[in-house]
């Protein structure tokens, strides 16, 4: 039975953190398993095409202002799976280390919220939402403060729960737009009429895959699924398939509370659906449902699953899965075994209407898949990743290339590139350019040093304002003087203060310290500090685009100008320290005060040269009055002449010693003024220093901020890549950090291994590009240097969005290796990959990888050659030949066993329809014949993909009654208390214990 595109749409819709789990599983297996199937030309529909996935979550914690919600989500069309994608996504989680405020949200929550809560989270880059961007499915709800168990410590302050009651509600309100949402992008996509040349009637089936375990995930299923089918109709979706995971595998006190909820949900859904009933409860519900949606509520009662398969816990034998990814592989094996084999037509048309015959309801199946599959993918990943690795381990991060003739060893030779001063950054230069902002200032039109900085004495005490306070008496002057100073110091200020050396350097354009870096028309700016960024910027690009080995010149050469520019720093800091400077001032300090005690000493013995002449007259008269008493006591008379010239000559003298004595005290008072304006000079001159030194710290901190920042983007990109240069380890299929899955189990060998790598050297070198030229032809394009300009530009302000930059750095560097490694690339139809991919079908089927040897293949060809030319069979299939591919389906067949712990063959089991099948290869060359699977009674279902081996069986006609488990989980609901009763029931009006009534007939157990 082939792939049809009438009978193998699937529309597959993963509800809560378990769906995802399958949806993350399944969409890169399908994926891989068409790329095989494209490759070998298999005949039938594109199963990208025909298959699509949406998944529903809801949010467990209610909002800020208490709405309860849910997200819609679907694949991004350009994801890029690597190997064992979510696998990782569950090993890291599993090992995170959770902060307080998540333990104490994680405190409400059951143990699956917390999964799913988390696996959304990881997992979004591959998402994205449906809906219109801004559009929320909240509604209002009552919530939770907590799990409602007797046993909770503690609640977070403020943060509440969601209830299955509250989802309920939210799914009903938003049922007709998020119908119409799964309507366009999921149903949609796989019922475009072009996907068939010919005229056939469409048909789609839909995919349920649900965790019953999740409270809040299984009050979702009607009213979204419910909600489609009644949108729909059975006439675009034929046939509806539930997937419900059941059983908790919680390992804290959550468990009980989680498997109560999955009976609930099971007793809900059947109520819901007309599979129970108890018509007391579903007129509760119809009314519910009436107040919200009243449209669905007429679609109460009415079928909406045709076959729904319990995923439970427990198997056929008693035994226990693991852990719930268990349970989602076990679905994708079984999904790719009901799409790609269309195993679900075969159990249609095996079962017919037996599974609803008599009058009785018994819509449960349970069913058991296990595969064995050929990696090719993650092999040709592997192999890529080798060869990545060569490249990046000995182009990209080589330091020193050895002498070759090969363009990437010649663009790396190294050349020391330019030091900061030959980009035009010293200290002379950055004075010279302050100085330049105002020449009357400097004493130096170009100071080389901080030393030669000097105020100049002009500009302290021009020529103009010596000549407006010379007049002045003592007091007056010194009170003009520092009147005048205050004003040459706001001119000071605008000429060297913190804002002029910013505006004179340009360092305030292109300031790293926001993590904006510098705007792309810095080019412009022809100041000092931008002219240098451009510059180191301009280098970097160009060491980055000349080689691969330009990543570790780039960042040898921002260390070696992180270097200089510390060592610049180191000497300003050992030229000016604060304690010199305090220093200084304290000196300055005392000097002033001195000063102004000498001075106001001086203007108070300042003399009057009015005063002056007054007292050289009257020593004068009083000199003369003596000389005349003298003369009179001894009798002589005065002569004029002789006396006269005496009393003339002393009067002289007495004025040219007042002169004397003014002259004197002037010379000492306009030295003392000369003394204050040198002190003001070399208080100016000392603080000019001082702005210039700290213009200078800033510059250089500044600059090696952006430096650090740019050789740590380098270095951790340098780091991002020593992983990839790491090559694989061999056994590149299986990773020693994740558990091993006895139900999905690759097979590979080495010999494999060898092929796809000789195959990718050996169409490399037929080619005659090798790896180094397809990267020395990719490396330095305009593309590159664009993108590595952006990147470089943005200079980072810390560590954090440091490691942020480097990432792009790192990504396109390992984008540009793995287009040199193109011929197997992983992301693109490749006819080389095609051409390897039907080699390995020939020599590495999961046949031969099983059991078949290159011998028995030999012999198998020999006779498959006999048979087309009509001669006797050479020789017959050997027993012991025989016994190795029976022992290899028994074993097989045992580790399908169907979950649920029911087996048909028990003899307490009274019900059951078991449907086998395998789906596999189906060539004529394959060894699974139908003589020999008929031994088990297991039909071969073709797929054309000779690399998966998928055994199925299927049990069906069941009752909940029928499985011990559900007996179990009934009893964890009988159990609970009533504030526990509050979080998963619908509302106390609606959910109550049902009545159990046993048949006579059958001694199943019904509801009244």
């Amino acid at each position: 039975m082939l792939v049809t595109y009438n009978h193998s749409r699937a529309a597959i819709l993963c509800f809560g953190g378990w769906g995802l789990q399958v949806l993350l599983h399944l969409a890169p297996r399908l994926q891989a398993t068409q790329e095989q199937r494209a490759a070998l030309n298999a005949v039938g529909p594109d199963l990208n095409r025909i298959t699509s996935f949406g998944a529903v979550l809801p949010e467990p914690l209610l909002t800020g202002d208490g709405q309860a919600q849910f997200y819609l989500r679907r694949l991004r069309e350009d994801s890029v799976w690597p190997p064992f994608y979510v696998e990782r996504l569950l090993a890291d989680l599993q090992r995170k280390t959770l902060s307080p405020g998540e333990e104490r949200i994680n405190s409400i929550l059951t143990a699956s919220e917390r999964r799913a809560v988390a696996l959304l989270r990881a997992a979004e880059p591959m998402l994205q939402p449906m809906g219109y961007e801004g559009y929320a499915f909240t509604a209002p709800a009552g919530g939770l403060a907590g799990l409602g168990m007797r046993t909770t410590a503690h609640q977070p302050g403020g943060q509440r729960r969601a209830t299955r009651g509250d989802i309920f509600n939210t799914s009903l309100t938003h049922a007709d737009y998020a119908a119409r949402l799964l309507e366009t992008n999921v149903l949609d996509p796989i019922r475009q009429d072009n996907l068939a040349p010919d005229d056939p009637f469409v048909q789609t089936t839909l995919y349920v895959i649900a965790p019953m375990f999740e409270p809040l995930t299984s009050a979702m299923i009607w009213p979204l699924v419910g909600g489609l089918m009644a949108r729909m109709g059975r006439r675009h979706i034929s046939n509806v398939v539930g997937l419900f995971a059941t059983g908790s595998y919680a390992t804290d006190l959550t468990r009980g509370v989680e498997d109560a909820a999955t009976y609930t949900a099971l007793t809900e859904l059947e109520v819901l659906t007309g599979v129970r009933q108890d018509e007391s409860r579903r007129a509760a519900l119809e009314s519910y449902i009436r107040t919200t949606r009243a449209g669905l509520a007429e679609y109460v009662g009415e079928r909406v699953f045709d076959h729904i398969y319990l995923l439970d816990r427990e198997k056929a034998n008693q035994g226990l899965a693991e852990e719930s990814h268990e349970l989602a592989v076990l679905a994708g094996n079984a999904l790719e075994a009901l799409i790609a084999g269309s195993g679900d037509l075969y159990i249609q048309e095996q079962l017919g209407f037996s599974a609803h015959s008599a009058g009785e309801e018994r819509p449960y199946s349970l069913l058991g898949a296990a595969a064995d599959y050929v990696p090719v993918n993650q092999i040709l990943h592997a192999v890529n990743r080798q060869e990545e690795s060569r490249l990046v381990r000995d182009w990209v991060l080589r330091n020193t290339p050895a002498e070759s003739s090969h363009p990437l060893a010649q663009n790396s030779r190294y050349q020391p590139g330019p030091s900061l001063s030959e980009l035009g950054f010293t200290q002379a230069r950055a004075l010279e350019v302050l100085a330049l902002r105002m020449p009357n200032l400097y004493e130096h039109a170009e100071p080389t040093d901080l030393s030669e900085l000097a105020v100049r004495q002009n500009f302290v005490y021009p020529a103009a304002t010596a000549h407006e306070l010379r007049r002045l008496g003592s007091e007056a002057w010194a009170v003009a003087f520092e009147d005048y100073l205050a004003q040459v110091r706001q001119t000071f200020d605008l000429a060297v203060g913190v804002k002029a050396a910013n505006e004179a350097w340009g360092l305030a354009a292109a300031d790293g310290s926001t993590g904006l870096g510098f705007a792309a028309g810095l080019e412009g700016d022809d100041r000092l500090y931008p002219q240098l960024l451009v510059r180191m910027h301009k280098r970097l690009v160009e060491h980055l685009a000349a080689s691969p080995t330009g990543l570790m010149r780039a960042a040898e050469q921002t260390q070696r100008w992180l270097h200089e520019a510390e060592e610049g720093l180191q000497k300003l800091q050992t030229f000016s320290t604060p304690s010199t400077r305090q220093l200084a001032r304290i000196q300055q300090d005392l000097a002033k005060r001195e000063w102004a005690v000498q001075y106001q000493e001086l203007a108070a013995g300042e003399p009057n040269f009015g005063a002056i002449l007054l007292r050289a007259v009257g020593a004068t008269a009083l000199v003369g009055l003596l000389s005349l008493l003298y003369l009179m006591v001894v009798g002589k008379a005065w002569d004029a002449t002789q006396d006269g010239l005496a009393l003339g000559g002393f009067a002289l003298g007495a004025l040219l010693a007042g002169i004397a004595t003014y002259r004197i005290h002037r010379t000492r008072q306009i030295r003392a003024r000369r003394a204050r304006i040198l002190l003001a000079k070399a208080e100016l001159t000392a603080e000019l220093q001082t702005a210039a030194h700290d213009g200078l710290t800033r510059a250089y901190s500044q600059l090696i901020g952006v430096l650090q920042g740019w050789h740590q983007m380098l270095r951790e990109a340098i780091d991002e890549l020593q992983a990839l240069s790491t090559p694989p380890d061999m056994p590149a299929v299986s990773p020693g950090d994740l558990p091993q899955n006895y139900i999905y189990a690759p097979h590979w060998n080495q010999p494999l291994w060898d092929r796809c790598l000789s195959y990718l050297r050996k169409h490399l070198e037929t080619q005659g590009q090798r790896s180094e030229d397809r990267l020395d032809k990719l490396w330095g394009t305009a593309k590159w240097r664009t993108q590595m300009q952006r990147v470089l530009r943005a200079v980072p302000a810390n560590a954090g969005a440091g490691r942020a930059q480097a990432r792009p750095i790192a990504e396109f560097i390992r984008q540009t290796v793995r287009e040199s490694v193109a011929p197997v690339t992983l992301q693109e139809d490749n006819p080389m990959r095609d051409n390897l991919i039907q080699a390995l079908a020939n020599e590495f089927s999961i046949e031969h990888l099983l059991w078949r040897g290159a011998a028995e293949a030999e012999d198998l060809e020999r006779r498959l050659r006999a048979l087309e030319l009509g001669l006797p069979e050479v020789r017959p299939v050997t027993k012991a030949e025989a016994t190795t591919n029976r022992r290899y389906i028994e074993a097989a067949w045992n580790r399908a066993k169907p979950t649920g712990n029911y087996d048909v063959a028990d003899r307490l089991a009274v019900y059951g329809i078991t449907v086998d099948f395998a789906a596999a290869s189906g060539k004529a060359d394959s060894d699974l014949t139908r003589a020999l699977l008929d031994e088990f009674g297991v039909t071969l279902l073709p797929t054309e993909n000779p690399f998966t081996i998928v055994f199925m069986r299927t049990v069906h006609g069941l009752q909940l009654d029928d499985l011990d488990c559900i007996r179990r989980y009934r009893a964890e609901h009988r159990g609970l208390a009533p504030d526990e009763r509050v979080l998963i029931h619908l509302g106390p009006t609606i959910d109550k214990e049902p009545v159990r009534v046993q048949n006579g007939r059958s001694g199943a157990y019904s509801t009244n």
